[in-house]
């Protein structure tokens, strides 16, 4: 039965990408993206270069792999992406769009030879990249295309694009819960994401959180471009298993370009500071 689900996917996400390139005029490539709390995630990437391409994301849960599962997702992502190839990507009037920038998380290495395209800065290991966000909402479910922006892509300052993502981020940043296999360990886990498919480490929200859990310190483990991993410090045990911990999530990723890093973090309340350990 398994199988016989699994080759019905395959099937389904075939016919979805040669769909989607013929109306799109573009290369596209799918990935089925299961998140840490379990989540199920189409993440459709449209353009040659994924690191400037818009990715639409759309939750997979409850999709029939007929024509009409098929179609509604053809529906929602014409739509969405129709609304991207409207607009002015050499000048977007940021007034208009303010609401719809954010900040993600990157792998600087292996951006590192875009980055002086984009509009980032250096982030420990990683690289903060803002992204413009458009969403748009079918019957049955919510698509979200996300885009880095790239110098020269609005008409704002790279200072004023910086700050009004770190404002949007910081309300729309999400903490949850996570449920897997070692759970019976007593390990507590939070999953940290910008709210729209994408890993970020707000420092705001990691101070608020380590006052509410009543922690000193938190131990970050930044697996995933979807989300980044928080670990209390009463629940951690010692620095191999939570290598041991990143190496086993690295492995459940569906393809390798979703690592984020490959290392792991301490946050102190006291100092604000997150440092390598």
């Amino acid at each position: 039965m398994y199988s016989d689900r699994q080759t019905e996917l395959s099937v389904f996400l075939e016919q979805l990408q040669q769909s989607a390139e013929e109306k799109t005029e573009e290369r596209v490539i799918i990935h089925a993206v299961t998140k840490e709390d379990g989540e199920k995630i189409f993440e459709i990437i449209i353009g040659e270069n994924p690191l400037f391409a818009p990715v639409v994301c759309v939750k997979a849960s409850g999709t029939g792999y007929g024509k009409s599962g098929l179609d509604d997702i053809l529906q929602g992502l014409w739509t969405v992406y129709g609304r991207y190839k409207k607009l002015d990507r050499k000048g977007f009037p940021f007034d208009k769009m303010k609401a719809n920038v954010y900040l993600r998380l990157v792998p600087y290495e292996r951006y590192n030879g875009f980055l002086d395209n984009l509009v980032y800065y250096p982030f420990l290991d990683m690289a903060v990249v803002p992204v413009l966000v458009l969403e748009v909402s079918t019957e049955d479910r919510c698509f979200s295309l996300a885009v880095n922006i790239q110098k020269g892509m609005c008409d704002a300052s790279e200072e004023e694009l910086l700050q009004t993502a770190s404002e949007n981020t910081k309300k729309d940043c999400m903490v949850k819960g996570v449920e897997f296999s070692a759970e019976e360990s007593g390990y507590e886990i939070l999953a940290m994401s910008n709210g729209h498919h994408s890993a970020i480490l707000d420092t705001g929200r990691l101070r608020d959180l380590a006052k509410e859990i009543y922690s000193s310190f938190l131990y970050i483990v930044p697996v995933s471009i979807y989300e980044v991993f928080v670990i209390p410090e009463d629940n951690v045990f010692d620095l191999s298993e939570l290598q041991e911990f990143s190496r086993n999530r690295k492995e459940l990723l569906d393809f390798e370009e979703a690592v984020l890093s490959e290392r792991v973090y301490r946050y102190s309340l006291e100092s604000g500071d997150i440092n390598f350990i």
